[in-house]
């Protein structure tokens, strides 16, 4: 059985509604934190940022909020087995690495 956990957090102020190419540097910037914390085969594509760590995988999304200037950054974690601390340190990993970069 695997476990699943999400979070999400509404921030990002440095990115304006719809500069695609600021969020993408942004996705760039999180991805390199991520692999510098441990995180492995950490990809990045129009839609995601994903990677693996301790065999828990990770999706970080960024959707568009109708405020402007922000977007709300969704990440779900999931790992195998019913090891919900792990899921848990695993996705507090994620978020310190994507607060780094702001």
């Amino acid at each position: 059985m695997a476990t699943l956990f999400w979070g999400t957090n509404l921030g990002n102020e440095g990115v304006l509604y719809g500069d695609f190419n600021r969020l993408q540097q942004q996705k760039q910037e999180i991805s390199r934190e991520l692999t510098r914390r441990g995180f492995n085969n950490v990809r990045v594509t129009n839609w995601e940022i994903s990677g693996h760590k301790d065999g828990c995988y990770i999706s970080i999304a960024h959707l568009s909020h109708p405020t402007p200037n922000r977007w709300w950054e969704i990440i779900m974690v999931s790992c195998d087995g019913n090891n919900v601390p792990l899921v848990q340190t695993i996705l507090n990993q994620a978020r310190n690495a994507i607060r780094f970069t702001w």
